[in-house]
């Protein structure tokens, strides 16, 4: 009996641990099911991109909720401002064109305002010569701007999808979190021609490696519009150089000098072209000592940390205005990676002038479509890429800190400015980081080659 008895007691022993077992195998396999689903969607991009939409939309509830009570700390402070950077312009192209550059200072190559003469050819004789607001009070010149931003805006799309390159929902979901990120919607705000060098510029990113030579002149063609429109893009042509195609690269430099000069036959003459490098020079420090709001240059930064820092930092000390040359040629010879070299030259575009507006932000969507484009599986690092890319593209609500910054100046500091700053800051280190690994890697490689050889 007592045989009987513990037999029977193993037996449900031996059933209780045998469904003990099933039951955390069970859970065990639902938490590794958990895992990989969590795994799945941090390899896919579109993940990050609908967190990125997601949180855009948002900022526009927020926005609405509080009658965009901080809309002033990422956009533009003055309400009654918007789209002026275009219609300022418009009007000073229908000023005397031989004087253009000596009377009325503008910071624009001539190419801008051969197109914006274009414009202002549309306005009837009896509104010529009225004020830059009254013109965009006026049907003509308004309908002008609402037909090229939608052409831009349709161009952006299309281009956007093609450089992301994956299903097409996934493709409309990038284009559409791009459209609504807060550098593409400040250029829109402000009306700044930077938008077509933008989209010239993509252009370029996209064709410029083509298997099709066709496609390559037509990127090159693309690059110098966009530099006869902004100057800096001409950086691009680096990546010309990069692939030793010197042949091109000339082609592209004569293509990008026609483009830039032969407008300013039209505005005053080559003499002209020295009177806009010095109207550039003339209008830094003066736009650049409006505040540090809206502003992303380096010496900007500077000014952020000197405030920050009560005095402990010098933004005037002449290290630190060699600093970003140094640290964006480092990062671009460093990387292995065309879209880190891309970024390099964008840091450089950003950093390097004393002003650099909210908008010049949108030229970080050049290495992030081709980061995106060439990207295979989402270590911890692409993770971190990811995230600091939607920092630098999302619009923030925060409070103006004017007791931060000097006295009654119109851009007074934000904490939306310190927030991508830091994004910026911290994307520039990571590239820094990478730099450093591939040049270690790099000595590494050589030493060991070379002990092999004298082994030999």
């Amino acid at each position: 009996t007592g045989m009987r008895r513990w037999a029977r007691s193993t037996k449900m022993i031996a059933g209780m641990h045998a469904r003990t077992t099933r039951k955390m195998r069970i859970v065990i396999s639902k938490e590794a099911e958990k895992q990989n689903r969590l795994q799945k969607y941090i390899n896919n991009p579109a993940f990050f991109l609908l967190i990125l939409l997601a949180v855009e939309l948002i900022y526009m509830v927020w926005m609405a909720c509080t009658a965009s009570q901080h809309i002033n700390s990422y956009f533009h402070s003055n309400p009654q401002d918007t789209f002026m950077d275009w219609f300022n312009m418009l009007y000073v192209a229908g000023t005397d064109h031989a004087s253009i550059y000596e009377a009325e200072k503008p910071i624009y190559p001539a190419l801008c305002f051969a197109f914006w003469s274009i414009l202002y050819a549309l306005i009837p004789e009896p509104y010529r010569g009225i004020g830059s607001l009254e013109l965009r009070n006026l049907q003509q010149p308004m309908l002008g701007f609402v037909i090229i931003l939608l052409l831009t805006g349709i161009l952006l799309w299309e281009l956007f999808q093609k450089g992301y390159g994956r299903s097409g929902v996934e493709n409309k979901l990038f284009a559409l979190a791009m459209m609504m990120s807060g550098p593409m919607i400040y250029a829109i705000e402000r009306g700044n021609i930077i938008l077509l060098a933008f989209v010239f510029a993509l252009v370029f990113i996209l064709f410029y490696n083509s298997g099709n030579k066709n496609l390559r002149y037509l990127s090159y063609i693309a690059l110098a519009l966009s530099a006869a429109i902004k100057i800096y893009p001409a950086l691009f042509g680096l990546l010309i150089i990069e692939r030793k195609r010197w042949k091109e690269a000339l082609i592209a430099v004569i293509i990008g000098a026609a483009f830039f000069v032969l407008p300013f036959l039209e505005f005053g003459g080559i003499s002209s072209v020295a009177a806009l490098f010095q109207n550039i020079l003339t209008a830094s420090p003066e736009l650049a000592n409006r505040g540090c709001g809206y502003n992303f240059s380096f010496a900007n930064l500077m000014k952020i940390m000197q405030i920050l820092s009560e005095g402990a930092v010098s933004g005037q000390a002449g290290i630190l205005r060699i600093f970003p040359v140094c640290v964006t040629f480092f990062i671009y010879f460093a990387s292995k990676e065309e879209w880190k070299k891309i970024c390099a030259i964008v840091l450089f575009i950003v950093w390097v002038p004393e002003f650099s507006y909210t908008y010049t932000l949108l030229f970080f969507m050049l290495p992030f479509v081709s980061f995106l484009k060439t990207l295979k599986k989402m270590t911890t690092r692409e993770v971190l890429y990811m995230l600091l890319f939607m920092f630098i593209f999302l619009s923030t609500a925060t409070e103006l800190l004017p007791k931060l910054d000097s006295a009654g100046v119109p851009y007074p500091l934000s904490g939306s400015v310190m927030i991508t700053n830091a994004g910026i800051v911290t994307l520039s280190l990571l590239l820094i980081s990478d730099g450093i690994i591939n040049l270690v890697v790099k000595h590494r490689g050589g030493v060991l080659a070379d002990r092999k050889i004298r082994s030999c």
